[in-house]
């Protein structure tokens, strides 16, 4: 559906590298938590997409851990890459956390730019 909507909204560049990040971040929901939900937001502008990832669980080890070090590839085991191809193909990432002091749950999420890093 991701790829769909860039492709349709002049976004076509960036549908490799979107699909890609959407799979890695939903799959680390679906490894690290025990998230009811994943709900993906698309936000659409200019010469740019920001995509989030939301969850119900706003820390879960080790993915809490991981979010703080993005480490080379060469040093990452097998599978641990997520983190690591959100840093090489995106124009920018985050996470924020929701529910104040207590929080929620989160999202974690990637900023994509027509002719930026992830352009095809």
């Amino acid at each position: 559906m991701v790829c769909a909507l860039l492709g349709a909204t002049g976004h076509a560049g960036l549908t490799e590298s979107a699909a890609l990040c959407v799979s890695e971040v939903v799959g680390n929901v679906h490894r690290h938590t025990r998230s009811p939900f994943v709900h993906v937001v698309v936000t659409l502008a200019e010469g740019y997409v920001v995509i989030h990832v939301h969850d119900a669980e706003p820390q879960k080890e080790p993915w809490a851990r991981e979010l703080t070090e993005v480490r080379q590839l060469a040093d990452v085991p097998v599978g641990g890459y997520g983190l690591c191809i959100l840093q090489q193909l995106t124009d920018g990432w985050g996470v924020t956390r929701y529910g104040g002091m207590f929080p929620e749950s989160k999202a974690v999420w990637f900023r994509l730019d027509d002719g930026g890093r992830g352009a095809a």
